[in-house]
């Protein structure tokens, strides 16, 4: 009977274990970034957004610290921020979020020439971070 026993709660640690795609993962762990992004934005946590951007984050002329002056004047000017529709294409450690982007009133779909910066991701030592368009890899 012991045995019996043993052998149903090995099986069903087994069945409820996530088995999931290193795929899956790597886009869950994306998305988590985005919403994590969404939550700072809420408490006006500018150090919780930054600290989703690599350090060499390169978008177009903007640098990491550009970034953050971007960050500080869309949260004096935009009271709500949310993210939707998310879908995450994957190249090896590169990877493009394409989602619905809203400010207030003001929606766009990511990435776009208007914003973009918070669609390109790089993974790095098994750790995602928002690199930007013109982001090389160091």
């Amino acid at each position: 009977m012991k045995h019996l026993l043993f052998f149903f709660v090995i099986a069903s640690i087994i069945v409820s274990c996530d088995l999931s795609d290193p795929e899956d993962v790597d886009k869950a762990e994306i998305e988590d970034i985005l919403n994590d992004i969404v939550i700072s934005y809420t408490f006006l946590d500018l150090e919780g957004i930054m600290g989703n951007y690599h350090p060499d984050f390169l978008h177009g002329a903007d640098s990491y610290n550009s970034e953050q002056i971007i960050w500080e004047i869309r949260q004096n000017e935009y009271d709500v921020m949310s993210i939707a529709d998310i879908y995450i294409e994957l190249n090896d450690n590169f990877a493009t979020a394409f989602f619905t982007l809203t400010f207030d009133e003001q929606t766009t779909q990511e990435p776009s020439t208007e914003f973009g910066d918070m669609s390109y991701f790089y993974r790095e030592y098994d750790d995602w971070k928002i690199c930007g368009k013109n982001f090389t890899q160091p």
